[in-house]
């Protein structure tokens, strides 16, 4: 299996290279250097030969002037310094000798030479061209004497000949040396400047083209193009290249997905330019405005002359707000006069600055419109046809409070029916007042003391309670509740009514209320059978009834608690039930406290 080049391995070559050349180089040049440094050192030894070889025939020519001119004269002096150069011949010859630069033949006549360092004087005195009178001295040299006084210069001269010549040929080699030292330079410059133009190869092939790959892929999953094919590059890379393709191809999967749900959207979405034409279109739009699928020229048409005068001046006034304003806008039309549209429409105009175009979503709301109408058509209804009734026997009642009764207890009954007739009016009043997404009341709070509102309410169901003789235990501890008091006292009716249907005959229910902090909590509790286990979790929700309702034979539509629920949420509360350690159901729910009880409580 071929193995893939890493980065790691890359960087590698790419930082061996070099330095492999570097160091050759280096290893290089250090090894001309010391063969110059050898020449340098011959050179100085030849020359050092040569000075000492020429010093030492000046002093003998000296020497034998000095003896010549001593014979001639006949002044002999006995008493005159004998000159040190015989006694410092041998001496002399021998340091030559020591120089390791001599060739053979420069050091067998140096030797030669200092075989006759005690027949100095005679061949200083003797004639240039007469024989030597040697007086039976042994000579050191294997050679007989020498028949001429000047045999010795051509000696010593010979030597300084091949010393100057060994000088000569040390310069010719350094000289050679330093050549290929500059050969050598060149020759490691031109290897590392080859060295440096792969490495740059190798790194354009490696990293930069692969990076400008990718770099260009990445241009292009922005844009939505398709991506190049997937680059041969070290693994690391190689890797980067296919995360990319990869979310490419996720992000296609998404969009077509997308796509789909565009097409197959049962809203109008279509995009226009700043001019109204039309850039693109789904499926609903083409079908609600009937334009050809087929055509090639959508970008033709304009949107606005879709629609006749009326709608068009509206729909044109909404999508220059949202340009000009930079903003979402909303808003609903009905469409009279297209029968292929519906009757009811919600319209989002959105501007986009950077497409320089508008996206637009219309939805229809025909049937949430009709439900609306409806439920505001049945409050008017309920309104008027129960209103008057019931500030009839609200007025009766009032009437009857006045009157002077037999006892207390009638006047008791009026006020029970003043005051359930007045919490009609409220919820008939509500009801007007409601949107058409179920129960919403007024949302203007105020405050209140939850003493008063749970004995209005056990007073509103204490005719039910007596009839099945079950005993409401009320004891709240003050505190002021921010809340709205109807409201409140509605759920309190609804709980209490709720628990007298599941608590048998002679059975209790208990209400508590306390102030906890910056919330009050409430609980109403009795000693029924208590809710089902599995029942806990969808107690709350709306036409959900417990299992156990049948046992007791008590009709119900499920939407008391859910009612309640809703109320306590608008108020910023919350609500729970369980059931109680000595049996039976227990609801709880918090609201907020008033101020003035969250003061009260810190004091």
């Amino acid at each position: 299996m071929k193995r893939k080049l890493s980065l790691a391995l890359a960087g590698c070559i790419l930082f061996a290279l070099p330095l492999l050349c570097q160091l050759s180089f280096l290893a290089l040049i250090n090894y001309q250097l010391v063969l110059a440094e050898v020449s340098v050192k011959h050179e100085l030894e030849a020359e050092e030969c040569s000075k000492r070889i020429n010093k030492l025939i000046i002093d003998l020519f000296e020497y034998m002037i000095f003896v010549k001119f001593q014979a001639d004269s006949r002044m002999l002096d006995p008493n005159l310094q004998e000159s040190s150069l015989p006694k410092e011949w041998s001496g002399r010859i021998s340091s030559i000798l020591s120089l390791p630069v001599l060739s053979a033949k420069t050091r067998e006549q140096l030797t030669e030479a200092k075989g006759y360092a005690s027949l100095l004087r005679q061949f200083a005195s003797a004639p240039p061209l007469r024989p030597v009178p040697l007086k039976g001295t042994k000579v050191a040299s294997a050679n007989t004497a020498p028949e001429q006084s000047l045999y010795l210069f051509e000696i010593l001269l010979g030597a300084a000949r091949e010393a100057t010549n060994e000088r000569n040929q040390v310069e010719v080699e350094s000289l050679a040396r330093s050549a290929s030292l500059r050969s050598y330079l060149l020759a490691g410059w031109i290897a590392l400047t080859l060295s440096l133009v792969a490495m740059t190869l190798l790194i354009f092939r490696l990293v930069y083209r692969p990076l400008s790959v990718i770099l260009d892929n990445a241009r292009r999953l922005g844009r939505g193009q398709a991506l190049n094919l997937p680059v041969k590059a070290p693994v690391e890379i190689e890797a980067i290249d296919g995360c990319l393709h990869q979310i490419s191809s996720e992000l296609s999967v998404a969009y077509d997905e997308q796509k789909q749900l565009y097409e197959l959207s049962p809203a109008l979405i279509c995009r226009l330019d700043g001019n109204g034409r039309i850039l693109m279109a789904n499926q609903t739009t083409l079908r609600w405005l009937q334009i050809n699928s087929q055509s090639s020229g959508l970008e033709k048409i304009v949107f606005f002359t879709l629609f006749d005068d009326v709608v068009r001046l509206r729909l044109e006034t909404v999508f220059e707000r949202a340009r000009d304003e930079q903003k979402k806008m909303t808003t609903k039309l009905t469409l009279l006069n297209h029968k292929t549209m519906p009757l009811h429409t919600s319209w989002t105009v959105t501007w986009s600055e950077e497409h320089q175009s508008y996206f637009t979503l219309a939805m229809d709301v025909t049937d949430a419109t009709n439900i609306a109408l409806v439920r505001e058509q049945m409050g008017t209804y309920l309104t008027t046809e129960l209103g008057v009734p019931l500030v009839a026997v609200k007025e009766a009642s009032a009437a009857l409070a006045l009157l002077d009764g037999p006892g207390a207890a009638e006047n008791k009954h009026v006020a029970a029916i003043k005051g359930n007739v007045e919490r009609l009016s409220v919820l008939l009043n509500q009801l007007n007042q409601a949107d058409a997404e179920g129960v919403e009341g007024g949302r203007d709070f105020d405050f209140c003391v939850n003493q008063a509102v749970i004995s209005d309410a056990v007073d509103a169901v204490r005719n039910l309670a007596l009839k099945k003789q079950v005993n409401i235990v009320a004891r709240p501890e003050f505190a002021m509740v921010s809340c709205n008091k109807w409201e409140l006292e509605r759920v309190i009716i609804n709980l209490l009514s709720n628990a007298i249907k599941y608590t048998p005959e002679q059975g209790t229910i208990k209400i508590d209320s306390r102030l906890s902090g910056n919330v009050v909590d409430f609980s109403i509790s009795d000693s029924g059978s208590g809710i089902p286990e599995k029942a806990l979790a969808t107690i709350f929700a709306a036409y959900q009834q417990a299992d156990n309702q049948g046992q007791h034979n008590v009709p119900s539509t499920g939407l008391g608690l859910s009612v309640c629920k809703t109320i306590i949420e608008r108020h910023g509360g919350s609500i729970r039930a369980e059931n109680g350690a000595e049996g039976g159901a227990v609801i709880s729910f918090r609201l907020p406290a008033s101020d003035s009880s969250i003061v009260r409580y810190a004091g």
